[in-house]
């Protein structure tokens, strides 16, 4: 086991806020999958203590390295994002890879966080392959182009977004996921709605939690009735009208801001 020092993070808060799904907590543990690894890694106070993954992997799926400070000052712009702060102190965006990202957040699409969870295992079941750390044994998540019989992701459980699922693994390749991680955020977001079963919200969660676009604000039904509470006075508005607001309120920092929000949906 290796340990890291940390400040102004906490990591429960941080695995359990919606944005991130594969992950188990056993024997005062918490094993996370990413990509084609599997990490064990608990916090105690100002450090990490993990296995499974060299150190800086571990601060950027974490963003360890974001200036925090600087970013919750920016986006302290009222009384209601002052105390989100305040009370969920240490919450922050990952980074996760753009590929697991983009199939996750497909299989999100009408759906909840225990379904989404079931259905990345059982594609990771079927089409990745076998891993561990320590005497925890899971499976990384499918490279990309290898989500290839459609039988197989109808088998995880993915309903409609199976035929989705299929028809992105054809279309994506590295070379495509290298282009998208080089882009900046609008062009990124137009080629991803493009893709099956990608809308605007969905292509801003990937773009948010795997591409780096910190402007990035999805809107779902949760977002969209916490803004109208607290930023449109009860009003019904659509989805673009607040993201837009979001974007000029927030700025480059939107998206942290959406983490916040998000937790009130509890």
């Amino acid at each position: 086991m290796q340990t890291l020092r940390v400040k102004d993070f906490n990591l429960p808060l941080t695995l359990e806020s919606g944005q991130f799904f594969r992950y188990n907590n056993f024997a005062g543990f918490y094993y996370v999958n990413s990509k084609d690894r599997v990490i064990s890694l608990k916090q105690n106070g100002d450090y990490l203590i993990y296995d499974g993954v060299e150190q800086d992997f571990l601060k950027n799926l974490f963003g360890l390295n974001d200036n925090y400070n600087k970013i919750i000052k920016e986006i302290s712009t009222d009384k209601l994002m002052t105390s989100l702060t305040q009370k969920y102190n240490g919450l922050r965006l990952m980074r996760q890879d753009p590929w697991e990202c983009m199939i996750s957040y497909v299989c999100s699409s009408a759906s909840n966080i225990p379904k989404i969870q079931k259905n990345i295992e059982l594609l990771s079941q079927h089409f990745g392959e076998k891993v561990k750390v320590g005497g925890y044994i899971s499976h990384s998540f499918p490279k990309v182009g290898n989500i290839n019989l459609l039988e197989k992701i109808v088998h995880s459980k993915t309903g409609f977004r199976a035929n989705y699922i299929y028809e992105i693994n054809k279309m994506i390749t590295l070379q495509k996921i290298n282009h998208l991680q080089n882009m900046e955020y609008n062009d990124a977001h137009n080629i991803l709605t493009q893709l099956p079963g990608i809308g605007p919200k969905v292509a801003d969660c990937i773009s948010l939690f795997s591409l780096g676009h910190t402007e990035a604000f999805p809107v779902d039904t949760w977002i969209k009735r916490i803004m109208e509470k607290h930023y449109f006075d009860g009003n019904q508005t659509s989805n673009k009208k607040i993201k837009q607001f979001a974007q000029e309120y927030w700025g480059k920092n939107a998206g942290y801001a959406q983490m916040f929000l998000f937790m009130l949906r509890n």
